[in-house]
């Protein structure tokens, strides 16, 4: 797969997890455009789930999403998160990966 191209100097990328019905999280990534988010990933997890799962943790599920945008965003993209997003192993991976929050 080939890199985005920007014309603009960054993309700004927003990432939220949304609640459905107290069963549901869905992780999701958009790009704002025009007032409004575009998605471009979306992971849907059971509340109870991650035990299961092969992600031991939120901080692990949302590592591996970044992981699967990495190759396809453009080099200046900047992740947006809110301070529910503040896990240390997270920061380091972003910061492993030349990117800053």
């Amino acid at each position: 797969m080939n890199r985005v191209k920007s014309p603009y100097s960054f993309v700004f990328l927003i990432s939220d997890f949304t609640y459905i019905k107290e069963k549901w999280r869905v992780l999701s990534f958009a790009v704002p455009i025009g007032g409004r988010a575009l998605p471009i990933l979306l992971i849907p997890v059971r509340f109870d789930s991650f035990s299961k799962l092969r992600w031991k943790s939120e901080v692990d599920l949302i590592i591996h999403a970044i992981s699967l945008l990495l190759p396809v965003l453009p080099k200046r993209t900047v992740f947006l998160f809110d301070r529910e997003f503040t896990y240390p192993d997270l920061m380091k991976f972003i910061m492993s990966k030349g990117m800053y929050m």
